[in-house]
């Protein structure tokens, strides 16, 4: 009894998916799919759908190597204590610091800058760290650090 209940389970449960259908003759639009997503094309990014279209495929240029397209959007980040701008979608470019520990890059409201922390001071204990504020143009000139790392949080392990 138990494997005729098996069997209707399993049975009602492949009964839902339907027939599979066939692909659709329809080509895929003139555009490739990356730029019609980056121009807002809802219309081409349908006609690839149905045209099958490979949404996990890389373009290829003629060189056989893999295209990276900008999409126009920057971020900045910290890795190994340098400060990173990067357009999303490029090539890692030189890092805007180095030589000490800089970290939690945060934009200015009207996105030429970045303030950030750097640390002058290590400690085991991360609330003991003596940090500056700094701030930088987003193309790596104008360089300041605005406090000296004297002031900060205090507690009983200052000793």
């Amino acid at each position: 009894m138990k494997k005729v209940a098996a069997c209707i389970l399993v049975i009602a449960s492949l009964a839902g998916y339907g027939p599979i259908e066939p692909q659709s003759a329809i080509a895929a639009p003139n555009v490739d799919i990356w730029t019609a997503a980056a121009q807002g094309n809802i219309e081409a990014i349908k006609q690839h759908l149905t045209a099958g279209t490979d949404l996990n495929a890389r373009e290829v240029k003629k060189s056989g190597k893999a295209e990276i397209k900008s999409t126009g959007f920057k971020g900045s980040y910290y890795m190994n204590g340098e400060i990173h701008v990067n357009t999303y979608g490029t090539p890692e470019g030189k890092p805007l610091t180095s030589g000490y520990s800089d970290f939690k890059p945060s934009w200015s409201k009207t996105g030429d800058m970045l303030v950030f922390f750097r640390r002058l001071k290590n400690h085991r204990v991360t609330v003991m760290w003596k940090t500056a504020i700094c701030i930088i143009n987003v193309d790596g000139t104008g360089f300041h650090q605005l406090t000296d790392g004297t002031h900060g949080f205090q507690s009983n392990l200052d000793a």
